[in-house]
Parts: structure tokens; C-alpha cells; sequence
């Protein structure tokens, strides 16, 4: 049973992985376009993504500030250098989260491989124990027809 609550955890924990791999790709494109934007000069036409991969085309009015989300839906204007340097540290944050992330999925991964021996041993014991049983009825029962075994 705790193996079983083990091996939940540790889908879960997969599934979190899962999850920062993405937000990390969205932060690393975010990265990439932001330094893009250094050769773009403002007036220049560019596709803006709407969602769900649609994309409507737009004018750059500024290309030294950036309107960032800053928590809880919150948007605000921030330079071109803020804006960079926020995208790092958001990946720096994931960064961390995913190192701690692995750490606990190896120390779960270690935990299950000690159950899985465990319950190795104990099944090979108990398999041991209902071999020596069966031989000993088997003798009981020899004895008891009254066969001479030689």
C-alpha cells in the first residue's frame, strides 16, 4: 500500500515536471522574441499571437517598454531591460522549483526501490515458508500410507 502511495506521488510529481517544461519553454520564447525586439524598430509590422494559435497583425508603437504581467493579473508598463530581466528571474524561479522537484523525485524513486526489496524479500520468504510446508506434508503423508521410502 505505501508503495502504491509512492508510486501516486511520483505521477504527480511527473505531471508537475510536466508543467514547468512548459512554462519554462513559454518564458525561453518570451526570452528570444524580447531580444528580438532589439533589432526591430518601432513602426515595424509584427504577428501578435491571440491564443489557441491565432495570430492578427500589429504595428510596433514603442519597442523600449513592454506591458508585463507582475502577479495576480496585474499588468504593467515596464522598459525593455525590466521586462528581460523579469523573464530571467521568473526562469530562474522555475529553474529552482524543478531542481527541488527532482530532488523529491528521487527520494521517492529510492524510497520505492527499497519497498520493491523489501517486498522481493518477503515474498521470497514467504514462497520459501509454503515450499517447506508442502514438504513437510509431503513426509506426513508418506509416513502415514505407510510407504517405506528409500
Amino acid at each position: 500500500m505505501v508503495y502504491q502511495i509512492l508510486q501516486n506521488q511520483l505521477e504527480e510529481f511527473l505531471k508537475q515536471a510536466e508543467i514547468l517544461e512548459s512554462r519554462m519553454a513559454e518564458f525561453e520564447m518570451t526570452d528570444a522574441a524580447l531580444q528580438e525586439m532589439k533589432s526591430v524598430g518601432a513602426g515595424s509590422e509584427l504577428l501578435v499571437p491571440l491564443g489557441a494559435g491565432c495570430y492578427g497583425y500589429g504595428t510596433l508603437r514603442e519597442k523600449d517598454s513592454f506591458m508585463v504581467e507582475i502577479g495576480s493579473g496585474i499588468v504593467a508598463r515596464r522598459s525593455h531591460a525590466d521586462a528581460l530581466s523579469m523573464i530571467g528571474e521568473k526562469k530562474k524561479e522555475i529553474e529552482n522549483v524543478g531542481e527541488k522537484l527532482r530532488a523529491e523525485m528521487e527520494k521517492l524513486g529510492a524510497a520505492m526501490n527499497q519497498i520493491g526489496a523489501d517486498i522481493q524479500k518477503l515474498s521470497g520468504a514467504a514462497a520459501q515458508k509454503q515450499d517447506d510446508e508442502d514438504d513437510e506434508d509431503d513426509d506426513e503423508s508418506d509416513e502415514s500410507d505407510g510407504v517405506i521410502v528409500d
